[in-house]
């Protein structure tokens, strides 16, 4: 239901073809605004990654921070670099002891965490077995004294080993 409702000018009247008129809006049209207006204003923030600031630690691939890096309250946090070979060993058995100890120590001594795992140079032997056990050729290559051994095949992924000479 609505009704009707004509405005008249303050300066004298007009003929009834003259008068502004409108329909008072329902209820449904009154909660539609509303819904509008609380979603605009209700809206969450939207969340943006934090870029690490700070002086950051960065210790040899799957080992602890030293005590100083921990005990120095000047550095921010620690770059944890771990092996993925150290975490997952044979294929889809995970070992996360030793990484959970590093990084239970830097929060800890109150240090934020950067946590890289290495995936080429870090992969496990099981990886590149994989790969050649489904056909993938590979090529070999000195990289600084130390022997690469990198898949080319082109549908695969690229898995690279590396072994001493």
């Amino acid at each position: 239901m609505s009704t009707q409702t004509s405005l008249r000018p303050p300066f004298g009247s007009l003929e009834s073809a003259q008068r502004l008129s409108f329909e008072s809006p329902s209820a449904t049209a009154l909660c539609a605004i509303l819904v509008v207006v609380a979603t605009v204003s209700l809206r969450p923030a939207v969340s943006v990654a934090q870029v690490p600031r700070g002086v950051f630690s960065m210790g040899q691939t799957g080992g602890r921070p030293s005590d100083n890096v921990l005990e120095n309250p000047d550095v921010t946090g620690v770059t944890i670099r771990w092996n993925w070979a150290d975490i997952e060993r044979t294929e889809g058995n995970f070992f996360w002891d030793d990484l959970d100890d590093v990084i239970q120590l830097a929060t800890d001594a109150n240090k934020k965490v950067l946590l890289r795992i290495s995936t080429q140079a870090g992969k496990p032997d099981w990886v590149t077995q994989a790969v050649a056990d489904a056909g993938g050729s590979f090529f070999t290559f000195d990289d600084n004294g130390k022997i690469r051994r990198t898949s080319c095949e082109p549908s695969a992924p690229p898995v690279s080993t590396q072994r001493d000479r």
